[in-house]
């Protein structure tokens, strides 16, 4: 009895093992990006920006992930995300697949806090240097997301 328990034990270990590393190999290789940022309507709750979501799989396995929850920053500071879902998506081996798109509403008081900054430093730099270019504000994102059921979230990567 001790030895099938022993085996049994030894088989789920080496199993779960083999999706840890499936999915690190997937995680380390796949590349998740924003594609088309737009802003879709503002209104009196704040901007909202339409992301396509792409997902590149160079691996030779094919991997389930969950919808990516996305989340929009500013400098490194939080302006929005998206709401996480139960949705999963099969990505084949090798190949390329767009996902759909998320809506994501930026609130106006996460905008003014930022702003407020984006302007004193405005105000810092040589008249010469005042243009419409360096008052841009810098949007960034990252996303969690599962990989074959282990979590993955990524660095911060720039959209503007």
């Amino acid at each position: 009895m001790n030895k099938v328990l022993l085996f049994t034990a030894a088989g789920g270990a080496l199993i779960w093992l083999g999706r840890m590393l499936n999915a690190k190999q997937m995680s380390d290789n796949s590349i998740v990006r924003i594609l088309r940022p737009r802003i879709s309507k503002t209104n009196w709750y704040g901007i909202t920006i339409i992301l396509d979501v792409a997902v590149d799989n160079p691996t030779n396995k094919s991997v389930i992930i969950t919808a990516p929850v996305i989340t929009l920053m500013s400098a490194g500071e939080h302006l929005a995300s998206t709401a996480p879902t139960r949705n999963s998506f099969k990505i084949e081996s090798l190949s390329q697949s767009v996902l759909n798109s998320v809506e994501i509403l930026i609130p106006w008081a996460s905008l003014l806090r930022y702003s407020s900054g984006v302007l004193k430093n405005f105000q810092q730099l040589p008249s010469s240097q005042r243009t419409l270019k360096n008052l841009s504000i810098p949007l960034e994102y990252k996303y969690t997301t599962y990989v074959n059921g282990v979590l993955y979230e990524s660095a911060p990567e720039r959209i503007v």
